[in-house]
């Protein structure tokens, strides 16, 4: 249908694919936060401590083998670790892999291709197919190898500030031109913007496993953070405590609602010891 689109001079037709590969990518989104949802909870349930957890392999029948590439793109650069995310039919699975900066996730899977039925790629992006059988000595192997030859300082993602912005800068217009860059993975991170002086509008709290979420206020104009793994920070918040932040910015979609939300990556509690 792109090509045809592409390709058409009739201009009734050209807004009824436009319309359809519209629809059609709708869908594919609805599917991609589905799965991205679905891969959390498997990941939050299965890895109990982070800290030694050097990679994920997580898998589900039920997971579109289209979106699992996208997805592993998602949680790699929400956990920070290696990811590889596996569709099984009928005990035959295909997957996809994504890595962090500087780690060589094809090298990976060539030390233990004796677990796998076919794999490809290169250093920050792999596909491979894997018989179910064979999926738990893969994960224990390629754990090992991560553990030995990723070290960890890579495991902490760098933080570069992008840009400084005020709240009233958050809108739309601007997070739909940050979308036009995308796929975002290594070699292509999300922008990270900066605001000073901002407060804490609501009571922080925390969800899922140490999950900080908070509502900042500047201006007038307000913004939902989430800080994923920030969790720790919930005894030193306060309502209207005065603080820096540092986020990525993204649209958080539920069934035809959409609304922009920060994705907190650092901050500073003005009047704290760094």
């Amino acid at each position: 249908m792109a090509v045809e689109l592409l390709i058409s001079t009739d201009e009734s037709n050209s807004h009824e694919l436009a319309e359809m590969i519209e629809r059609d990518n709708s869908l594919r989104q609805q599917e991609d936060q589905k799965t991205f949802h679905e891969a959390c909870e498997i990941i939050e349930k299965k890895y109990k401590n982070m800290a030694n957890t050097p990679c994920m392999v997580v898998s589900s029948d039920d997971w579109h083998q289209g979106v699992i590439g996208i997805v592993a793109s998602k949680l790699v650069e929400k956990y920070y670790r290696p990811v590889i995310m596996i569709s099984f039919k009928d005990g035959f699975g295909s997957g996809s892999g994504r890595s962090v900066a500087d780690f060589d996730l094809f090298a990976a899977l060539q030390h233990t291709e004796h677990n796998l039925h076919s794999f490809g790629g290169h250093k920050y992006a792999v596909g491979l197919t894997i018989y179910q059988e064979y999926i738990d000595r893969f994960e224990n192997e390629l754990a090992r190898y991560v553990a030995d030859n990723l070290e960890l300082e890579q495991i902490q993602p760098p933080l570069v500030i992008d840009h400084q912005i005020e709240l009233y800068d958050v809108n739309g217009y601007l997070l739909d031109a940050v979308e036009r860059f995308a796929p975002f993975g290594p070699e292509n991170l999300r922008p990270v913007f900066f605001t000073r002086d901002v407060t804490v509008a609501n009571y922080p709290y925390n969800v899922g496993r140490n999950h900080l979420k908070l509502k900042v206020l500047k201006d007038g104009i307000t913004l939902d953070l989430i800080g994923y793994n920030l969790g720790d920070y919930l005894t030193l918040l306060k309502k209207n405590s005065i603080i820096d932040i540092a986020y990525t910015l993204e649209y958080n979609r539920f069934g035809d609602k959409s609304s922009i939300q920060g994705k907190l990556r650092d901050l500073k509690i003005k009047g704290a010891q760094a």
